[in-house]
């Protein structure tokens, strides 16, 4: 009897011993992870906190190129680690409840947006953020700082003045990756517009149904239902349709189209995949033209092959004519 509990003692105190063998290489991994991180975890202790830099700071690489919209992000960003994490409605007490229903009375001109912070320190100035976007889309390349950049929450009252200006500053830089809009497309805005290269336009939704529509929601079906538009130069409607705008710019029907299921690409193609094998069946230019093989389809700036909203349409011309 003495024999066997010696026997079941020494199995218990090995399988002890294992299992703080196994936290501790945990432990270790942890660190590892979080030193290619850029950050150390020790047992008890939290992440070090963000700290950002003066954007009047001599070592700021963006110093200079700040507005003042910029120091009023600077001012109000929340730093990730700060604000607890807002719980699930479910996961709520009656009086949490109560207090995040209170949360969502915002005082006037809340501003309620986001930031980006290069290398845990450096506020990217917005102007700077944007026109990155856009060089990288058009020319098909990564921002290297993308890498190394946070996305923050900003939150606060923002001065309408200042909100203003802001939203033509950033129009401003958004218009200029865009082909000129036309005069009567921007006074009679569709829902949603695309300015091809070849100087006509397809919409989402007739012209004028931005008016309609602005702020409405819509369902798939819905969604599948809205009339489609194609328009030339001077605004004359050419042909429209329903259930998307394959065909639109060609005038092709379905039974003249490939087999297959149509995807758009970004660059303006369609390509045309097997739905059973996924392989390619075909590919097509934005106006019909089929090409003869995938890399005849060459990378080219998608900002003419993109949607806009009515809104965006009225503010990037009012931008392009100021």
């Amino acid at each position: 009897m003495q024999r066997y509990l010696s026997n079941k003692l020494l199995w218990a105190v090995i399988i002890l011993l294992g299992l703080l063998i196994v936290l501790v290489l945990a432990l270790l991994i942890t660190n590892r992870q979080a030193a290619s991180q850029g950050t150390s975890v020790t047992a008890g202790e939290q992440p070090e906190l963000m700290q950002l830099l003066d954007p009047d700071d001599p070592d700021n690489p963006y110093r200079g190129q700040y507005t003042a919209y910029d120091y009023w992000v600077f001012e109000h960003v929340v730093i990730p680690g700060t604000e607890e994490q807002e719980k699930h409605p479910s996961e709520m007490t009656p009086e949490e409840i109560r207090a995040q229903f209170a949360k969502t009375n915002k005082p006037a001109n809340w501003m309620d947006t986001g930031a980006t912070v290069y290398e845990g320190k450096y506020l990217v100035p917005f102007q700077v953020a944007i026109r990155d976007h856009h060089e990288a889309l058009k020319n098909h390349t990564t921002d290297t700082r993308a890498q190394k950049t946070t996305a923050v929450r900003v939150k606060g009252v923002l001065d309408p003045e200042l909100k203003a200006t802001f939203r033509k500053q950033a129009n401003r830089i958004d218009a200029g990756f865009y082909p000129p809009i036309p005069t009567w497309l921007a006074e009679n805005p569709p829902r949603q517009a695309m300015l091809l290269p070849n100087g006509y336009i397809l919409t989402q939704g007739l012209l004028g149904a931005w008016a309609e529509t602005a702020g409405k929601g819509f369902g798939v079906e819905e969604e599948y239902e809205i009339a489609h538009g194609y328009y030339d130069l001077d605004g004359n409607l050419i042909r429209e349709q329903q259930h998307g705008w394959l065909g639109l710019a060609d005038g092709t029907t379905k039974e003249q189209q490939p087999p297959g299921h149509a995807i758009w690409i970004r660059d303006g193609y369609w390509k045309f995949i097997d739905d059973g094998t996924g392989a390619l069946i075909a590919i097509w230019d934005y106006d019909g033209t089929p090409l003869a093989s995938e890399e005849d389809a060459v990378p080219r700036d998608p900002h003419n092959f993109t949607w806009l909203s009515g809104l965006q349409i009225m503010d990037y011309y009012e931008a392009m004519h100021e």
